[in-house]
């Protein structure tokens, strides 16, 4: 098996499980908006009416993303905003973290709305998704790398 194949078969393993947690994120969100509004607002980084914003379409862009991801749809637009979002939850996370607030991450519903602290570890997790991502699209852009699915070199 050739390098190549490996990177290959690499990313389309990265590309579905980063679309399977932000697909899951998305919808645990979704399952709990008050918990999510209270969670947003909890970092006290935005107005009101900047918490009810970010608290109803994050989830729903969680979820595009994520489904973009999984199918193969628009792979390299799914990949940078895989980015982006990780980006901004190392931004709030690290504020958060830097200000001392005790906290929930509110990351992915569940127990991060409770006993999910944040913490460095937190963060890191953050930047891994970040990292992940920008390595598969790094690979996409340089490699013509097919990683959605009209690609005809993996079948997923």
């Amino acid at each position: 098996m050739s390098i190549g194949v490996i990177w290959n078969l690499f990313s389309v393993i990265v590309r579905l499980a980063l679309g399977g947690i932000l697909l899951w994120a998305g919808l645990s969100k979704m399952q709990r908006p008050y918990e999510f509004l209270e969670a947003v607002n909890r970092y006290s980084l935005l107005a009101p009416q900047g918490v009810i914003l970010i608290s109803a379409l994050l989830p729903w862009i969680e979820v595009m993303v994520g489904l973009c991801l999984l199918i193969g749809l628009l792979t390299g637009g799914a990949l940078v905003g895989c980015m982006l979002l990780s980006a901004v939850f190392i931004v709030a996370q690290s504020s958060a973290l830097w200000r001392g607030l005790l906290i929930p991450c509110g990351c992915s519903g569940g127990d991060s709305y409770g006993t999910e602290i944040i913490d460095h570890m937190t963060i890191a997790r953050s930047c891994f998704m970040l990292l992940a991502a920008a390595a598969v699209y790094i690979h996409f852009l340089t490699r013509g790398l097919k990683v959605d699915a009209r690609s005809t070199r993996i079948a997923i």
